[in-house]
Parts: C-alpha cells; sequence; structure tokens
C-alpha cells in the first residue's frame, strides 16, 4: 500500500506514513485515544485521513483504530483501506450520470457507493430520484431503505421495505431489511414474522435463516434459535460467529452435549478463531468430559505459533483454571 518492502518499516516511527503537516499532532491524538474507555475508533468520519507513500505520494485512506492492554502495556493496531479505487469509481458514476441524468441502475450505484463514505444526505437524494423515476425498480427501494435505516428514519425506512418486499418477495435481502427495521422499532414478533414470511418464499437463503436464529435467540426461543442456526449453516453461511451462536443457543436450552458438539465442529472449521476454542474449553469443562478441556486450543497453538489471539487465550485460561504454571 505504501510502496514499503517487506521489514522496512519495522522500528520505525507511525508517523513516517503521514504527510509532514499531520505528525506533529498525531502523538497527541494516539495518547488521547489512549485514555479512552472506548476500546476502538474509525478515524477519518469528517473527512478523509491522508497516508503519505515510499515516493512522497498522498494517498487518501480509511482507518479504524484498536488497542489492547495486557500487564499495563497498551498495544494498538490500524486497519487501512485504500480510498482510491472507491474515489475512481465515483468518479466514473458521476460521470456516467451526467450522460444519463435518467437512468435509476446509476442514481442507485452511486447512492449506495455514497453510503458506504457514509454521505447519506446525497445518497438518499439520489435513491429517491432512482424509484420516482421507476416506481417498481427492486434496487432503488432496497438502496432507500437501507439509506434511511441507516439516518435512523425507521418510519420511513419502514415503508420502503414493505415496498419492496411486495414487488420482490423472492428477495431475501428485503425480508432482511424489513426484519431489522422492525426489530429497531422493538417488534421482535413482526421481525420474526418477516423473516419467516421471506424464508416462506425463498427457502435457500442462509442470511435470512440466520437473522431468524439472532431473532429467536433474542426472544429466549432457545431450542428453535439453534435449529435456525443449522439452517443457515447448511445453506452457506459459514463464519465463526454461527458456530459460536448456535453452541450458545443450545447451551441456553439445557443441551450442553449439543452445544460442546457445535463448538468442536466450529473449531474443527475455524481453527484459527480462538473465540470459538474458548467456547469449546469452556463448555468440555463445564461438561466434565474426559481429557484435557484446553487440547483443542494447545493443538491450535502447536500449529499456528503466530496466532497472538490463541496464545493469548491460552494463557487466560489457564489462569482462570488455576494453571499458570502452565504458561510457560
Amino acid at each position: 500500500l505504501f510502496g514499503y518492502g517487506s521489514g522496512a518499516l519495522l522500528g520505525r516511527p507511525l508517523e513516517d506514513l503521514l504527510p509532514q503537516r499531520f505528525r506533529a499532532s498525531h502523538p497527541g491524538q494516539i495518547a488521547t485515544f489512549a485514555a479512552e474507555s472506548s476500546p476502538a475508533r474509525l478515524m477519518g468520519e469528517r473527512s478523509e485521513v491522508l497516508g503519505l507513500t515510499s515516493q512522497g505520494e498522498e494517498i487518501p485512506l480509511e482507518a479504524s483504530i484498536t488497542k489492547v492492554t495486557l500487564d499495563d502495556a497498551v498495544f494498538f493496531s490500524a486497519h487501512l483501506r485504500d480510498l482510491r479505487p472507491r474515489k475512481e469509481a465515483e468518479q466514473q458514476l458521476r460521470a456516467a450520470l451526467a450522460a444519463a441524468p435518467r437512468r435509476p441502475d446509476i442514481l442507485v450505484n452511486l447512492a449506495n457507493l455514497l453510503r458506504g463514505r457514509g454521505s447519506h444526505v446525497e445518497a438518499r437524494k439520489l435513491a429517491r430520484r432512482a424509484v420516482k423515476l421507476d416506481p417498481r425498480y427492486v434496487p432503488g427501494w432496497h438502496s432507500l431503505g437501507l439509506l434511511l435505516h441507516a439516518m435512523g428514519d425507521h418510519r420511513q425506512a419502514l415503508q420502503s421495505a414493505r415496498k419492496l418486499t411486495s414487488l420482490a418477495p423472492e428477495f431475501p435481502a428485503g425480508w432482511e431489511l424489513l426484519a431489522a427495521i422492525q426489530q429497531k422499532l422493538d417488534e421482535p414478533g413482526a421481525a420474526i414474522q418477516a423473516c419467516r414470511e421471506g424464508i416462506g418464499h425463498t427457502p435457500a437463503a442462509p442470511r435470512l435463516h440466520y437473522s431468524l436464529a439472532q431473532l429467536l435467540r433474542q426472544e429466549c426461543e432457545f431450542e428453535a434459535a439453534a435449529q435456525a442456526y443449522q439452517a443457515a449453516l447448511d445453506q452457506g453461511f459459514l463464519h465463526p460467529d454461527a458456530y459460536r451462536n448456535q453452541a450458545e443457543a443450545w447451551l441456553d436450552a439445557g443441551e450442553l452435549a449439543r452445544a460442546a458438539a457445535t463448538a468442536a465442529a466450529g473449531v474443527e472449521r475455524y481453527p484459527e478463531d480462538a473465540t470459538l476454542h474458548r467456547t469449546l474449553a469452556r463448555l468440555r469443562w463445564e461438561s466434565g468430559a474426559a481429557g484435557d478441556p484446553l487440547a483443542s486450543l494447545r493443538q491450535a497453538v502447536h500449529e499456528q505459533p503466530g496466532n497472538a489471539a490463541l496464545w493469548y487465550t491460552l494463557a487466560q485460561l489457564l489462569e482462570r483454571l488455576g494453571r499458570e504454571s502452565e504458561c510457560s
């Protein structure tokens, strides 16, 4: 991203990646963040962050920073995203819109791009133009509903989502949006019904099954939630959270063996995920299963010695189990 070779920046100050005019203030900003209680911050929410390449070129970036405190030492991690492709795409879309101002697809594509960078007001205008030009344009209603929802105008967003699901009942994202809005409006029963209705129209909708599972779990319908998580997994919703949440749902339903089996399946698929290992170890310890509850975590650490999260989780669990002597 910055044009440096591997290892070239080791030991150098972070300020070397910033334009000269920002370097003096940066240490103070980091110190302020270190003193805050928040564990993460998205930088550049109001204006983009600028980085400096090895060739002296300033590049626009989106940056988020997280921190973790270990034994009174604060460690920071920054995640950077190059905004040049998005800015180029925006320029191309604006040029296309100038040439064809009545094309709903261009309006919606530009609206979605602007929504991604937080320019909600302009994006909303574009989405509204799209559905005015073509009242049956499904992507337009979806874009408008997402924007209104993000801007906190949930009642208007609800109207857009209902229009969307009436136009395209086979479009799972419409039902997901409707359920999310109804949940925000504190209507969990209606949100669950929306998910089920959407699944009735499109059974092969893994994200919709996952949304249903989340809602059911919040309503303490734990066994039904676990089954909905399984439906999501069976249909391709492959993410560590699906296994972790299903394990917790089975546990809440009183099915400890099923919870442990789910966590074990998750660890087998995602051996790098420290939180899944933590869940599995806890479940094995609570169930009184034979053998070391940390066996799979030890194996993962052995196979992935560079995974700091796994080492940290192992040390934490050994301390919790009163086995600090094994930390070395």
